[in-house]
């Protein structure tokens, strides 16, 4: 835990960790945590937790079900989960995981077992046997980030779920999850046949178009709430922290060189997972790709060439453009296409809407491609601020045992996106990890 009145990097400070059984039995059980692994994904619908138990007291066996049924562990047990980083600035990070399994159950000692919960957002149980059989837009169409919003209004802000919040809120339990949703362009119609609700948003992710010719859309949970969002408005992004490798208590000299804060904003390890791959790019559409639309009803085909190099200028970068050139026909695609139908009177009756993603979806990978050139690794100290989706700005020093070791690694320093992060604690200790993507290096 941490000690009042002094912040050292890796300090925790866990106010719940709270199991209650289907009967309503509450225990606290952060004496018997030995580690809690908090996952967020910018393309994971809702978030997921693990803690990992050593108990001694026989808890499963304390479990007892509602109404004389048989006790134990059976799954949709409640974990309440309260921490931050220690900070009066810092709002605590509050989350109600629905338990799904017990896992890696051993006994390690004559009188102790371990264990491994895993708990995912109550969401998740929510939405996760639902199905969508109907139609969206209307009869003139509507826009995707208005089907987003009565997506997530009827399943995501259900009473269940709302109910079920406001259970825990009458036991100073305040779970308060916003939701955000980026605009969009574009009127569609869309009929939905029987999808599950999260193959429901990837494919409204699929269609969204925003001002950006290369934007392309994800739906993710993090310690907010959900979030629609545009990669491109991400990218835009202001900084959210910086971080530095170097070793601790570093550089700051006089009365810092003592000052742990600083420290919490060095980087504790890092790895490239992903750097240059330059026929990765080219044949996954980075440079150039053909598109052909088949249409059927009038008999014709559309040959649509995309060039990077003629369009790279337009997207939203962190830095700059990815050297490289490849042949339209490095990637070729064929689709069924009704483009340009709702401009001919034969059609009026059905009143169609072309899918936006036929003439999109070069634009789209090509983007993806070009934001996530580069991929890393970091591990950092815990940070509850930090979440999927925010962007942070990481300085490398140059690899060399010169004196020009101070010099920034302009290829490997610049801004990044978060696009996985895991908060992961026990009792003492608190370090973040996160993946993180950017395109090239930066000018200086």
């Amino acid at each position: 835990m941490t000690i009042e009145g002094y912040r050292q990097a890796g300090d925790i400070e866990i106010s719940h960790l709270t199991l209650v059984s289907r009967s309503g039995q509450s225990f606290d059980i952060t004496e018997l945590m030995l580690e809690v692994n908090i996952y967020q994904g910018i393309y994971d619908k809702t978030m997921k937790a693990e803690i990992v138990i050593g108990d001694a007291t026989g808890l499963i066996d304390f479990l007892k079900m509602p109404k004389n049924q048989v006790g134990g562990f059976a799954g949709s047990e409640v974990l309440l989960m309260s921490y931050r980083t220690p900070s009066e600035e810092n709002d605590r990070n509050k989350h109600i995981f629905i338990l799904n399994s017990l896992s890696n159950r051993k006994r390690v000692e004559e009188s102790m077992e371990v264990f491994v919960l895993e708990g995912v957002s109550l969401e998740t149980f929510a939405t996760i046997d639902k199905k969508i059989s109907r139609s969206y837009g209307g009869t003139r169409g509507n826009t995707v980030d208005k089907m987003m919003s009565s997506i997530t209004r009827e399943f995501y802000q259900s009473e269940a779920i709302r109910t079920t919040y406001t259970s825990f809120s009458s036991s100073n339990f305040n779970v308060k999850k916003t939701i955000t949703i980026d605009d969009t362009k574009g009127l569609h119609k869309f009929v939905i046949p029987n999808l599950s609700i999260f193959d429901t948003i990837d494919f409204m992710a699929m269609e969204a178009t925003g001002d950006n010719i290369g934007s392309f859309y994800t739906f993710y949970e993090d310690s907010n709430g959900f979030h629609f969002r545009n990669f491109a408005k991400l990218v835009d992004q202001d900084i959210k922290e910086t971080y530095s490798y170097e070793p601790s208590n570093y550089r700051e000299g006089g009365k810092k060189a003592d000052d742990p804060y600083f420290d919490a904003f060095k980087i504790i390890d890092f790895e490239v997972i992903k750097d240059v791959d330059m026929l990765d790019n080219m044949s996954g559409g980075l440079y150039g790709s053909k598109t052909i639309l088949v249409d059927a009803l009038r008999k014709n085909t559309i040959e649509q060439n995309y060039s990077y190099e003629k369009n790279a200028d337009k997207f939203s970068k962190f830095h700059h453009i990815v050297p490289g050139a490849s042949l339209s026909t490095a990637v070729v695609d064929m689709k069924t296409t009704r483009f340009g139908h709702d401009q001919l009177s034969i059609f009026d009756k059905e009143a169609p809407k072309p899918k936006s993603s036929e003439r999109t979806a070069q634009f789209k990978r090509s983007y993806r491609k070009h934001i996530s050139n580069k991929l890393l690794e970091v591990t950092v100290h815990g940070n509850s601020n930090l979440n999927v989706g925010d962007v942070v700005w990481l300085s490398f020093p140059v690899a060399t045992t010169t004196e020009d070791g101070f010099r920034e690694d302009k290829y490997m320093t610049g801004k990044h996106l978060i696009t996985s992060l895991r908060h992961k604690f026990d009792k003492n200790q608190f370090v973040t990890v996160f993946e993180c993507i950017k395109d090239t290096g930066y000018k200086r």
